[in-house]
């Protein structure tokens, strides 16, 4: 699989069918799948009371850029490590 390069946010009522490029707002987490292109699914806490945390901002017209704060580390199958900032995948 290629290497996912953007991401769009879209807010979701129920857990989502994962789709590359889209990072999902459900309840208290985020779900994408990997940028590097290995298909792993990411599921990513937003609760500041439970450790580690995220949080993502949302901008542009539809409120559908995301930026998401702090970086991931995959530490345990594909290595990967990136930030998300205005739709854009930054490699670390």
């Amino acid at each position: 699989m290629p290497r996912t390069e953007a991401f769009t946010a879209e807010s979701v009522d129920r857990f989502p069918d994962i789709k590359p490029g889209v990072l999902y707002v459900y309840k208290n987490k985020l779900v994408l799948e990997c940028p590097c292109g290995c298909g792993d699914n990411i599921l990513l806490n937003t609760n500041p009371a439970v450790r580690p945390c995220w949080s993502v901002s949302l901008s542009g017209d539809a409120k559908n850029i995301p930026t998401l704060t702090p970086s991931v580390w995959i530490t345990k199958t594909c290595l990967a490590h990136f930030k998300i900032t205005d739709g854009k995948v930054v490699w670390a």
